[in-house]
């Protein structure tokens, strides 16, 4: 049967409503356009690296040490003991740019050491450089022309002082410098007839051209003189401090020792029996002892006494200026004899001090250290030595 047209239309109508959704019907669900993305795991972080330290040896040589034991000493710690000359190094090293700095820590005995090239910053390679030679005498300050030397006073602490023989030129020398320093220049001194320390490492010189005694303070660059109201010396040669700070002047042309207790400026006599008295030394114990430069001999005169008694041994000697240790031990300087001497404490005789190689050319001034080391100066030119303890 043939169905008429507007028929067919409306089917087609209703089919096409039919595909039309409700409200209500749950959405479809929509097509995923990509995958999700995997997740990135999370990279294990690399380790930093350990920084590579650089280290430089320290090392050099050693020569003279021909028994004995040293010991040097880097940057105050690193320890480093020698027995025979040869080359030596340090066994911890120094970082990149560092400094070192090598010192003697022990000295051997008989012997004395000597560091050169020893110290130095940013150190980029290793050092082999540092010198160290030993012997039974050191030259002080090698660098210095020194004139014709006419005294010598060593500190607590190293520093070396001498003068030019009845001058006015005053050195001062820090332990291990190559070059001594004039100080005091200007003050006033005209003839340094000797000098010594006191226990506070104090400088005082008798000026006999002047007659008057300076005073350096420890450190200073500058000489004042005492204020010494009574008496008037006629020529000051000698002086000398005990620990207590008592003063001993020596005015050789009045052949008068002076006592001056600590803060005074009036001195009491002591002495006058003695033919010329020139220099003086004074031990730990407050004995004073008073050399005269020629062949009498050197006394000793007991603390808190008068009277001088004749060291035994000395009568002959010509004996200048004299030093004692913290043992009691006397030191001479013999000029015209051109020798050193010792008397042992107690003893009864003088023994020579060896020198080595050093020619001893009229010695004036003697000095020891807390160490027992001793130091001359002569009017020979140059002769300002450091002689490992006898």
């Amino acid at each position: 049967m043939k169905l008429p047209s507007y028929f067919l239309a409306g089917v087609m109508v209703l089919a096409l409503t039919g595909c039309v959704l409700d409200s209500s019907d749950p959405a479809p669900a929509a097509a995923s356009s990509a995958a999700e993305p995997a997740s990135t795991p999370t990279p294990t972080p690399t380790p930093t690296p350990t920084p590579v330290v650089t280290t430089y040896t320290i090392g050099g040589s050693v020569s003279g040490l021909s028994s004995g034991t040293l010991v040097l000493k880097n940057n105050g710690t690193d320890d480093l003991t020698v027995t025979a000359s040869g080359a030596f190094k340090f066994a911890n090293g120094v970082t990149l740019n560092g400094s070192y700095q090598v010192t003697v820590g022990t000295q051997p005995g008989g012997l004395i050491c000597t560091v050169s090239g020893g110290s130095g910053t940013n150190v980029v390679t290793d050092i082999t450089s540092v010198s160290v030679v030993c012997g039974q005498t050191v030259q002080i300050a090698p660098s210095t022309a020194f004139p014709s030397l006419g005294s010598v006073a060593v500190a607590s602490d190293g520093t070396v002082y001498t003068c030019k023989a009845f001058d006015s030129t005053i050195y001062r020398i820090p332990p291990g410098a190559a070059t001594a320093t004039i100080i005091a220049a200007g003050s006033g001194i005209t003839s340094c007839a000797s000098m010594n320390l006191d226990a506070s490492d104090n400088l005082y010189i008798a000026d006999d051209h002047n007659r008057v005694i300076w005073k350096i303070a420890a450190g200073a660059n500058t000489a004042t003189a005492l204020a010494l109201t009574s008496p008037t010396f006629t020529a000051p040669t000698g002086v000398a401090v005990d620990a207590a700070g008592t003063m001993y002047v020596a005015d050789t042309s009045t052949h008068s020792i002076y006592k001056f207790v600590a803060g005074s400026s009036t001195g009491t006599l002591l002495i006058n029996s003695l033919l010329a008295p020139t220099f003086l030394s004074v031990d730990a114990s407050g004995n004073l002892y008073v050399s005269t430069g020629t062949a009498l001999g050197i006394f000793k005169i007991p603390a808190g006494s008068s009277t001088a008694t004749l060291v035994p041994g000395s009568s002959g000697l010509q004996a200048w200026q004299t030093a004692v240790d913290a043992h009691g031990n006397l030191f001479a300087a013999g000029f015209s004899d051109n020798a050193l001497y010792k008397f042992a404490a107690g003893g009864s005789s003088a023994s020579v001090i060896p020198t080595g190689s050093i020619t001893v050319g009229l010695a004036e001034g003697i000095a020891v250290d807390a160490a027992g080391n001793v130091y001359f100066a002569a009017e020979s030119p140059n002769q300002l030595y450091e002689i490992a303890a006898p």
